[in-house]
């Protein structure tokens, strides 16, 4: 998202849910140490995950990423952000969100944490999912921002 933003200044606003915006490596660190290597070994590396199937990387989308400048993006950014993301998430840590916001350059940008749900917003978990409560947050913020904007 932010690597666009930098570029496409005809966007209105952005959102972000679980989103991972750090200039390089930032949160895949843990994957440039456990996987690089793999990548350079095998033009790809295998990472397991619990809740799908494995994902296949590339060594270019290792390369991509220590090579993006999201954060740059979110500073240069003058539309308001949402950036939602759960408070047991493993995969983004929630305070990603809160940097997200913390760069940002409009003060209708807005952080929520969902309590009590991971990466994907527990839509995995049966009874548990805030799916709904995440998209209801998201068109509550979308109506807010359209209508200062009219």
């Amino acid at each position: 998202m932010a690597e666009l933003l930098k570029e496409v200044h005809s966007i209105k606003f952005a959102i972000s849910w679980s989103g991972a915006c750090h200039d390089g490596i930032g949160v895949f660190k843990g994957w440039f140490d456990e996987y690089y290597q793999e990548a350079l070994e095998n033009g790809y590396a295998k990472i397991p995950m619990f809740w799908r199937e494995d994902l296949l990387l590339s060594k270019k989308w290792f390369d991509d990423i220590r090579d993006t400048t999201p954060m740059m993006g979110l500073r240069m950014y003058e539309g308001p952000i949402l950036a939602i993301a759960g408070d047991k998430d493993e995969l983004v840590p929630y305070y990603h969100a809160k940097e997200i916001v913390e760069n940002s350059k409009n003060e209708n940008s807005k952080t929520v944490i969902v309590k009590n749900s991971n990466h994907t917003f527990n839509v995995l978990m049966p009874n548990e999912s805030k799916a709904n409560d995440v998209i209801e947050q998201t068109i509550q913020w979308i109506n807010k921002v359209l209508m200062m904007n009219t």
